[in-house]
């Protein structure tokens, strides 16, 4: 198969995806099999995007697969297909930080939820820290991830204080609230 049939292949597996994400809020008993349709349709587009080497499409396509293992319940395989997504963003962003980093940003936002949900603490609030740090960096590249920060730093907050420690907590909801006051032009 050549590029441009690979490449077609790829944009016809999105449309599938896209009305899978329609449709998700049809019937419940009909939402499971959209979703592993979506699953289905995101694994092979990344066998296809792995031919062309197309990092983004790769990157793209994991992190969507990782939200429908979210959705079917299936933490764990959503943290393998985040963790590939991440993986791929980073390299991306060596080259066109500008372009990648927010994407590497959400990707890691998702992945500590999936890390909180399957009761890895440690590794969420890690994530978070990374989070936090890249849109420090994006801030200082002239984007507008204040709101982002904020956000990141309220899930710290409420990691933080599951893990017992009530004055960390503290720290990162106040940090939370001025970065959201910063965002919201306030301060």
């Amino acid at each position: 198969m050549n590029p441009d049939e690979l490449s077609l292949r790829i944009a016809a597996l999105s449309s599938a995806l896209a009305l899978c994400e329609m449709n998700f809020r049809s019937e419940p008993s009909q939402r499971a099999k959209i979703i592993e349709f979506a699953v289905d349709c995101g694994t092979r587009a990344c066998a296809l995007a792995e031919t062309l080497q197309d990092t983004p499409i790769i990157a793209f396509f994991k992190r969507t697969m990782a939200e429908g293992y979210l959705r079917l319940g299936e933490p764990e395989n959503a943290r393998e297909m985040l963790l590939q997504s991440a993986s791929a963003y980073r390299r991306l962003c060596r080259d066109v930080p500008r372009v990648y980093l927010g994407y590497l940003i959400g990707v890691l936002c998702v992945l500590a939820s999936a890390e909180e949900e399957t009761g890895h603490l440690d590794r969420c609030l890690r994530t978070l820290k990374e989070a936090a740090s890249l849109c420090i960096q994006s801030i200082a590249l002239g984007q507008d991830a204040k709101a982002q920060l904020a956000s990141i730093f309220a899930h710290r907050g409420t990691v933080t204080q599951a893990e017992g420690d009530v004055s960390g907590a503290i720290k990162y909801l106040s940090q939370a609230v001025f970065e959201n006051n910063r965002a919201l032009r306030i301060l």
